[in-house]
């Protein structure tokens, strides 16, 4: 019993150890530059750099890297298909969680898009669940008012449609379905799509591949082959037990990695309100690049970045722009400058909790993943 203790203390001391390392590191990458410290073109702004450690800076052009682009890989999910198809039990499998309120009996459920994230390792996926398709004819605006959300948090696109189908016979329904994706999303949807078929029980994907080739052959050349796996994207979701949602998800996220490693990075982005935001954020950049100070256009950048994969609000940049665009009404010198430095304290500290929140998941994540291990 003593030795057991005293092999359970070396390791708390070396989890100690760990810690107060990671903590170091930490520190390095999340605190900035005091006020007065190293600026940026003599304008008395502080430079977003670091404190300690490399430089957080690319030194071709000198403009900061964010945490976002240094240590993120996005993806975004969007989750269709008929009413009633499975479309949320989908996206809370991929989650590990109930995000999404599934229907559980006549009564369509969804009635908006909603989104939530998942969080695993350097990746992020932001996955979508979306109002069923409850008609075989979809207008284009219901269509759009489905995409808006979507584009709003995620302008480069949809990495991967989840197509849903209730596993079982393909009859008029599943037809009809896959008929209507196609001619409002366009045929250039399919190469970023995988069909989901939910409640399949014990049943595997491989089973619902050779019943595909016998029955519609059509949607799988449609689909296309992953190199990663050898198989097209399609996946059985199967029974509710926590074994199998595990394993499911993990399908899954390999065959959407597989899928974006096979479109070269292309995600989908042909609905009109994509290139609406865009042209709308690239508005937003020109005004920023065309503000005298550097280091506001740095910070407001870095922002606008955040706001174009939805992990940050867009009213806080057109705010903070319209702040600093404001300032040369300002006709005092001494109150113009004590704005300006106001403006920047709060962008900072904006982008910083920005950071924090993001390391204090990946410490919380490091603690539980050791704690586990060192005390079993």
């Amino acid at each position: 019993m003593r030795n057991t203790h005293a092999r359970r203390s070396l390791r708390l001391l070396s989890l100690s150890g760990l810690l107060l390392a990671l903590l170091q590191s930490t520190a390095r990458i999340c605190f900035l530059a005091p006020w007065g410290a190293a600026t940026n073109s003599g304008h008395g702004l502080p430079k977003i750099g670091l404190s300690a450690g490399p430089s957080f800076y690319n030194q071709k052009n000198s403009r900061p890297l964010t945490l976002l682009r240094a240590m993120e890989d996005y993806f975004t999910l969007v989750s269709v298909g008929a009413a009633g198809s499975g479309k949320s039990e989908t996206g809370n499998t991929i989650l590990g969680k109930a995000a999404f309120e599934a229907s559980q009996g006549m009564a369509v459920q969804t009635v908006e898009t909603k989104s939530e994230l998942l969080k695993r390792g350097s990746a992020t996926y932001r996955v979508f669940d979306t109002v069923g398709f409850t008609d075989v004819a979809v207008s284009a605006s219901e269509m759009n008012d489905m995409i808006s959300p979507v584009a709003i948090l995620s302008e480069k696109g949809i990495d991967a449609f989840l197509l849903t189908f209730p596993c079982g016979r393909w009859g008029l329904e599943n037809n009809a379905t896959f008929k209507l994706f196609t001619e409002n999303f366009g045929e250039s949807a399919l190469s970023n799509t995988i069909v989901v078929f939910t409640r399949c029980g014990q049943r595997q994907d491989s089973e619902l591949v050779r019943e595909m080739q016998r029955v519609v052959p059509s949607v799988l050349d449609s689909l296309g082959t992953l190199e990663a796996t050898g198989s097209p994207p399609v996946i059985a979701m199967g029974e509710l037990t926590k074994e199998r949602r595990q394993d499911d998800q993990e399908r899954l996220l390999q065959t959407l990695r597989a899928l974006r490693a096979r479109n070269g990075g292309r995600a989908y982005d042909s609905a009109p309100v994509f290139a609406e935001l865009r042209a709308k954020r690239a508005k937003q950049e020109e005004r920023i690049r065309a503000l005298p100070s550097e280091d506001i256009q740095d910070l407001l950048l870095q922002l606008l970045r955040r706001v174009r994969i939805g992990t940050a609000p867009e009213a806080e940049l057109e705010e903070g722009l319209l702040e600093v665009e404001a300032l040369p009404k300002i006709e005092d010198e001494a109150l113009r400058q004590a704005e300006e430095q106001r403006i920047f304290r709060k962008l900072k500290g904006n982008l910083l909790g920005g950071a924090a929140s993001y390391v204090g998941t990946k410490i919380g994540q490091f603690i539980g993943g050791f704690f586990s291990s060192f005390i079993g």
